[in-house]
């Protein structure tokens, strides 16, 4: 039985998008990934003419090729909110493996405490395309306090 070019193109991994070497990049501010020792940029592919966005997260002593995270297709039009119903994740697993988040699906963000702290290190959760989820723990990576008086 021969398949469709449709049906086809329904189950091939989705082309990952390259965020983290579009030049046109923007911090976003966000206490809990300050906290975590990361940046978040969100960027725009130079070859949509600032229509077409993407987002990444790294750790701020790496590179954003070492990327923990990475979501790409979110559509914008001047005036209009985001269309976030295309969006892609793709979310770095511990082991370095990668998953691909189901269309539209949103990454989801849990604290966890060490006692000390209000939020130690960052549960991410995302869901696939067949209902499996993915999970990536985000340590803190804030360097530890030199020299405090006494």
């Amino acid at each position: 039985m021969a398949s469709s070019g449709c049906a086809a193109a329904l189950w091939d991994p989705p082309e990952i998008r390259p965020v983290y070497t579009w030049t046109d990049c923007y911090p976003i501010d966000n206490d809990v990934a300050q906290r975590l020792g990361l940046f978040i940029d969100f960027c725009s592919d130079p070859a949509w003419r600032g229509q077409h966005w993407g987002i990444v997260a790294y750790y701020g002593d790496s590179r954003p090729q070492d990327y923990l995270a990475l979501a790409w297709g979110i559509w914008y039009r001047t005036g209009r909110r985001p269309d976030l119903s295309g969006l892609r994740v793709l979310l770095r697993l511990e082991d370095g493996t990668n998953f691909v988040g189901a269309s539209g699906a949103r990454p989801q963000f849990t604290c966890r405490s060490d006692g000390r702290s209000e939020c130690a290190d960052l549960v991410v959760t995302l869901r696939g395309a067949d209902g499996t989820v993915g999970e990536r723990v985000v340590h803190t990576r804030l360097p530890s306090p030199v020299g405090t008086a006494r």
